[in-house]
């Protein structure tokens, strides 16, 4: 630190006492986003997720899981249900009935969102390529309408998800997760951002908040 930025912090120091003064100096330094939980992910922020290349008859989702949050929406007491559901022509909603999805998601720490998806490459056993649904049964709370209803929430993410025409609602988002491994000896993990609207007690204002599920692409 040199003399004249000695003398400003003290001066800043006097005004706003010592935790101030840290927090100002950490501010005051250029910051460098360090990998997360798992190891070599990189959060980015909140990245449109970018359009999914035209569904066609040889390249689609083929299931949908959907994730409904049920009830009074409650951010620490979430209660989703989670099914599955096979998908047919155009190709961006499940076809019921619905069967249950329970794969478990054994990593730590993790949300009630969290999901293993266990994809794998074309023409193999299991599918390539899925929808997700997220769906909010509370009247009150509502999705994004600025782009950001679903984003990308680290670099995986902007490889495995993509968005298309009319998947966002005003309480619900879908979107497509495809088959995605740049590493050939290790699972891949990544992450999506949920932009939801709540209520605030002041019909005046809104609260924006962000919830991020981790995903594993495939085993």
């Amino acid at each position: 630190m040199n003399m004249t930025r000695s003398l400003v912090a003290i001066a800043v120091a006097a005004l706003i006492g010592a935790a101030g003064i840290i927090a100002w100096l950490h501010r005051s330094q250029a910051q460098v986003l360090s990998p997360t939980l798992p190891a070599g992910i990189m959060a980015t922020g909140n990245d449109n997720l970018h359009t999914c290349q035209p569904f066609t008859a040889t390249n689609h989702p083929t299931r949908m899981i959907q994730v409904e949050l049920t009830g009074t929406f409650d951010l620490r007491d979430l209660h989703p249900i989670i099914t599955q559901m096979d998908v047919t022509s155009p190709w961006t909603s499940g076809n019921p009935p619905t069967a249950p999805y329970n794969k478990a998601t054994p990593w730590s720490p993790k949300t009630r969102l969290d999901l293993d998806l266990d994809l794998g490459p074309a023409g193999g056993t299991k599918p390539e390529m899925v929808l997700i649904k997220i769906k909010v049964d509370d009247p009150t709370v509502k999705f994004r309408t600025d782009g950001f209803a679903i984003a990308a929430g680290d670099t995986n993410g902007r490889s495995m998800f993509c968005q298309f025409s009319g998947g966002f609602g005003l309480h619900d988002a879908t979107f497509a997760a495809t088959y995605y491994k740049p590493h050939p000896n290790q699972k891949t993990m990544g992450s999506y951002n949920i932009g939801l609207i709540l209520p605030d007690t002041d019909p005046a204002y809104t609260l924006p908040i962000i919830i991020d599920p981790m995903v594993q692409n495939n085993g």
